[in-house]
């Protein structure tokens, strides 16, 4: 814990990098795990069925698409850069004005119009934003010689603070998460563009530009290839469908065994925070988990607890169980999103990890989303939440075992195991 604080002061590029995650997740977590439950409840929110808000899930991640794909070829091109960071900041800074004074009065009345451009502004500030962040910081961590998970554990704490105070927040009024979420963003945009350290000005600008840039025939030789083609379809079967339940089906799923003299709300978010708390706690420990394991071992890992916490989620209807399947989700997280990253660099060009990461992975996991997000919530709506989760968990399943054969084995004496 002590090493986790003190290269603050030693290396000031791991502050800066580990204080925008805090703020970017921050601004994100404040309202983003009640987005499900605010369009769905009649109480406290918008009301809205499932399949309405698999509509809404589905342009979402359409739109996210576009922008997954714009943001990872500028940034592979420009190289150690925020400039794309710097936008994204300044959007979200308009997410209180944004969702108070448009989404919310609008969208039943123009569900489709405001649908599609509620989906520019969370894609383009939030979905699409989130991989960038994580890219961009991942370059910088390699340039500046700091350890990546630590600095990305600043993001889930950020996370976890924001989720703690957002049920309470919620229950009084769910525009009070919005706007929080705006002076979030608004501090990130000034720390962005008016914090520079030192240490980063002294890499030269030409080694940052020649060493990144890519051109069109590297694009056209890593979509060819079987290696970067067996990744996208393992994550295509298991992280789109993971996200759906978790994000359109868990929170809703939740409330339903919620005890009736509790708020389920609140509840929800005590457990979210406690499960970004933990999750902080594995992100530290995660590169020596990989270090032991190796980089293949710890994704199939990943996959496992996928499988875990839905099948779970079939057998039981108890709400300490439920409770305790949420809190697993933190052990997930971490130990994923590094694995992918490591198996990434160790496998593919270092000077198209951003392209690999944003196309390979974001941008897949949108385009499933988009695919599955709308028949899911039709077929939810026509069965029940355990006939969908058997559905999710069959192809999860069936796609992790696959990925023991299709997967590359770690590359002997690799730096980066």
């Amino acid at each position: 814990m002590r090493n986790f604080f003190s290269e603050f002061i030693s290396n000031k590029s791991y502050f800066k990098n580990s204080i925008t995650f805090f703020l970017f997740f921050a601004a994100w977590g404040i309202w983003w795990p009640f987005f499900q439950i605010w369009l769905s409840s009649k109480e406290n929110g918008l009301g809205l069925p499932n399949t309405e808000i698999g509509i809404i899930y589905s342009i979402n991640s359409v739109t996210a698409l576009l922008f997954i794909f714009i943001y990872g070829i500028i940034q592979d091109k420009i190289g150690i850069n925020r400039i794309l960071l710097v936008i994204c900041s300044i959007i979200t800074s308009f997410t209180g004005p944004f969702f108070i004074l448009f989404y919310e009065p609008f969208l039943n009345s123009h569900f489709y119009i405001v649908s599609i451009v509620g989906s520019v502004f969370l894609s383009s500030g939030f979905l699409a934003a989130m991989g960038l962040y994580e890219a961009v910081i991942e370059k910088f961590s390699r340039a500046f010689d700091f350890n990546y998970g630590k600095s990305r554990a600043w993001g889930s704490l950020g996370y976890a603070i924001a989720s703690l105070i957002s049920g309470s927040l919620y229950i009084i009024s769910p525009s009070l998460t919005f706007g929080i979420s705006s002076l979030f963003s608004m501090t990130l945009a000034i720390i962005l563009i008016f914090y520079q350290p030192i240490k980063e000005n002294k890499l030269p600008k030409q080694k940052i530009f020649t060493d990144t840039a890519i051109k069109f025939a590297d694009l056209s030789h890593l979509f060819k290839s079987s290696k970067f083609l067996l990744f996208v379809l393992i994550i295509f079967f298991t992280c789109p469908l993971y996200l759906i339940f978790e994000q359109q089906l868990f929170p809703s799923y939740f409330l339903k065994f919620a005890p009736e003299n509790y708020n389920g709300e609140k509840i929800y978010s005590i457990f979210t925070s406690l499960q970004v708390f933990i999750e902080v706690l594995v992100l530290m420990l995660a590169e020596k988990i990989i270090s032991i394991i190796g980089i293949k071992k710890t994704l199939i890992l990943s996959l496992i607890i996928m499988v875990l916490r839905i099948g779970l989620s079939i057998l039981t209807d108890d709400f300490v169980i439920i409770s305790v399947i949420k809190v697993i989700h933190a052990f997930e997280i971490p130990i994923f999103i590094l694995s992918v990253f490591k198996y990434i660099t160790m496998h593919f060009s270092t000077r198209l990890s951003a392209t690999v990461y944003l196309i390979g992975y974001i941008m897949i996991v949108e385009l499933g989303q988009i695919i599955f997000s709308t028949p899911i919530g039709i077929f939810q709506d026509y069965f029940s939440y355990k006939t969908t989760f058997i559905l999710l968990f069959l192809i999860i399943l069936s796609t992790t075992i696959g990925s023991t054969i299709a997967l590359l084995n770690d590359k002997v004496n690799s730096p980066l195991k």
